[in-house]
């Protein structure tokens, strides 16, 4: 790995850290790594896994020759807060989402930080958006530049559960204080930039637009070995990495598949109890099966030795804007890839651009037709095309980290 004596320091501000098992600690592993080369020592800023609710992945860890520091204070998780919460005020864990005790402690030790270090950045990183607002405490507090950074939209995510009329209006203001004080906003595509711009326009569309960036998800090469060649086989075998919940369901597959087209599905993942009891019911548990939740060094294993991999995009009312971390993890895998997403989505739009497939959730006919030339090729030995090193180049997480860096170069003071 490449590395530079870094001359600036940033506090990154993220609930989410190894080993934490989530998206987010992906990219927080990744900038770890990176982000000193390009000139900028990294200081995180994180809840302590041992006091969080969330999952732990024994296997996201930190490289051992990583340059940043980690500094770690108390989640302020609580089950039994938890539960009073979704007995009494169900809104409490969406405002802006269950993190919320965090600010404070984040607050504190961001300060502390601050008083000991010269920082010349502060980068919050969400989901969860409550490290926005730890940012934003601590961007108030000593006057140094913001970026913050939106892995997903915040009011306007379709996965959002219903809210009352006082968690709506406090997540109103939530997001667009965060909005309008940020230095710089950074989203993973344009469409997110555009959603967000129909909105947050003060004092005009072009000025909010101006301190937007597009920054996709990126993967590391480093993470995936040179793909292996699948023996001859009349099965093909596909995997789809991530959890099911909302409009993300496996219902495309289910209508799209039979137990007679030699395919199997693997999901790693999450499948609610509904979802599996429709695939029973529509005897594709030979076809489709579900494995539970994976680590993510795991997960790449899996990816590597299938025959292609499947996404799966909800069909949201309204325009689709994710850009899903596994897309990127599909690209490291360097296996065919078929987009199951809403035409016109991020998703939809990187992949065709790659020469890859995608279909509409509700278009099972071409989904079908498509596998089943797919089975005919890995019965004939034939290759299937999955994207080439060019196409993903613009993804390696290289390139996003120094995109990020240029970002924080660009509010230095």
């Amino acid at each position: 790995m490449e590395t530079t004596n870094p001359t600036k320091t940033v506090i990154i501000v993220s609930y989410a850290f190894p080993p934490m098992a989530s998206p987010v600690s992906i990219h927080m592993r990744r900038l770890a790594k990176y982000l000193p080369a390009t000139g900028w020592h990294p200081i995180f800023l994180t809840a302590d896994p041992t006091t969080s609710l969330d999952p732990i992945d024994p296997e996201m860890t930190l490289p051992p020759d990583c340059a940043a520091e980690v500094v770690r204070c108390p989640s302020g998780d609580s089950r039994w807060r938890q539960a009073l919460a979704r007995r009494f005020w169900p809104g409490r864990l969406s405002m802006p989402d269950p993190k919320l005790r965090w600010i404070f402690r984040a607050a504190w030790t961001g300060a502390r930080i601050l008083r000991q270090k010269k920082v010349d950045a502060i980068l919050s990183y969400g989901q969860y958006h409550t490290s926005h607002l730890a940012g934003e405490r601590l961007a108030s507090y000593s006057g140094i530049p913001w970026v913050s950074y939106h892995s997903d939209p915040w009011m306007d995510n379709p996965f959002l559960p219903p809210q009352d009329r006082l968690t709506l209006s406090v997540n109103q203001w939530m997001e667009r204080m965060v909005y309008i004080r940020s230095d710089r906003l950074i989203f993973t595509t344009p469409e997110t930039i555009d959603l967000a711009a129909r909105r947050y326009n003060d004092p005009s569309p072009s000025h909010f637009r101006a301190k937007c960036h597009a920054i996709p998800h990126g993967f590391d090469p480093e993470d995936w070995p040179t793909p292996v060649a699948r023996t001859r086989s009349d099965i093909l075998r596909l995997a789809h990495v991530g959890n099911f919940y909302g409009d993300r369901t496996p219902e495309p597959l289910i209508n799209a598949l039979s137990s007679r087209d030699g395919i199997v599905v693997d999901i790693y993942g999450h499948v609610p109890d509904y979802w599996q009891r429709e695939i029973a019911r529509c005897g594709l548990t030979d076809t489709i099966l579900c494995h539970g939740t994976v680590g993510f060094a795991e997960s790449q294993r899996r990816m590597s030795g299938s025959d292609g991999l499947v996404v799966i995009d909800g069909d949201f009312p309204g325009r689709n804007v994710f850009l899903p971390q596994k897309l990127m993890e599909y690209m490291g895998a360097r296996r065919p890839i078929l987009g199951i997403t809403p035409i016109g989505s991020p998703v939809s739009r990187i992949l065709a651009s790659m020469g890859q497939w995608t279909f509409d959730p509700k278009d099972s006919t071409r989904i079908r037709q498509t596998l089943r030339r797919w089975v005919e090729c890995r019965r004939e030995n034939r290759i299937i095309g999955g994207p080439v090193r060019e196409e993903v180049a613009p993804y390696d997480v290289r390139t996003t980290t120094a995109q990020i860096a240029a970002v924080l170069d660009s509010v230095r003071r």
